[in-house]
C-alpha cells in the first residue's frame, strides 16, 4: 500500500512539473524559459538539497549560506558551542567514528575527521512527534 502511495505522489510531482512548465512557456518567453532543455524532478525521502548538493558547482548551497543558516540553535535561539554527540545505529552509545564534539556547522561525512564510505551504516534520524516538537 505504501508503494502504491509513493508511485502516486512521483506521478503527481511530475505532472505538476510538466503542468508548470506548459503554462509558462507561452508568456515566459523574454524571462529566458526557453533556455530550458530539461525538468529533472528528485524524490529523495529524508535528504535535503544540501546534503545531495550543496557543495555541487552553480548550487545555491552550503558555500552560500550565511553563519546563521549554517549554525545550530537551541529552543531559545542560543547557539550550541558545539554539536552533541552521534549515537552508534541501534544504541545509545556514541559512535567512535566520530568525534565526541563536532564543530556547530555542516561537515562532511566523506572527508576529515569522520571519513565514512557511502556504504557505511549511520544513525538515522528520530521519527518521533514528541522528540521533535517545541
Amino acid at each position: 500500500m505504501r508503494r502504491i502511495a509513493r508511485t502516486a505522489q512521483v506521478r503527481l510531482i511530475i505532472v505538476v512539473a510538466a503542468g508548470a512548465c506548459i503554462s509558462t512557456s507561452r508568456a515566459g518567453a523574454a524571462s529566458g524559459l526557453e533556455k530550458i532543455e530539461h525538468i529533472v524532478v528528485i524524490y529523495a525521502e529524508n535528504r535535503s538539497f544540501d546534503h545531495l548538493y550543496g557543495l555541487f558547482p552553480g548550487a545555491n548551497g552550503i558555500a552560500r549560506a550565511t553563519i546563521e543558516q549554517k549554525t545550530q540553535v537551541d529552543h531559545d535561539g542560543k547557539p550550541f558551542r558545539a554539536l552533541p554527540p552521534v549515537w552508534k545505529p541501534g544504541t545509545r552509545e556514541p559512535d567512535p567514528r566520530f568525534p565526541r564534539e563536532l564543530a556547530n556547522g555542516p561537515f562532511r561525512l566523506d572527508a576529515p575527521p569522520i571519513n565514512l564510505t557511502p556504504s557505511m551504516q549511520i544513525r538515522n534520524l528520530v521519527h518521533r512527534y514528541y522528540q521533535n516538537r517545541e
